[in-house]
């Protein structure tokens, strides 16, 4: 079974309050998913994206379609594709994780 990245840092971090620790998981998950996002859709999708989620008023509902249509668009892709976005976005959280360790350690 694969560990998310949310399930990882509470591996990594298991001394951190919980509190600090769930506001590392939510900026590291917009930040992973702003990286899919431009990875996923060209500049023109982009924009019709943005408008797209910036009409929804909840910011629950906001976030669960954000994520959501990213997903569904990274899905849609070639399997070579998805295969290079998911090494892509291994990297970029090796290089989010690199610096929350950084910011950490002071």
């Amino acid at each position: 079974m694969k560990t998310s990245f949310t399930q990882a840092i509470d591996l990594v971090y298991p001394d951190l309050d919980s509190k600090i620790r769930n506001e590392i998981k939510e900026r590291v998950t917009g930040n992973m998913l702003e990286f899919l996002k431009h990875k996923v859709f060209d500049e023109s999708e982009q924009a019709s994206f943005d408008n797209e989620i910036n009409q929804i008023l909840d910011p629950k509902q906001k976030s669960e379609n954000y994520g959501r249509k990213i997903m569904e668009k990274l899905l849609s892709l070639p399997e070579d594709t998805q295969k290079q976005i998911n090494g892509d976005l291994d990297l970029e959280l090796i290089r989010v994780m690199n610096k929350i360790d950084e910011a950490i350690q002071g």
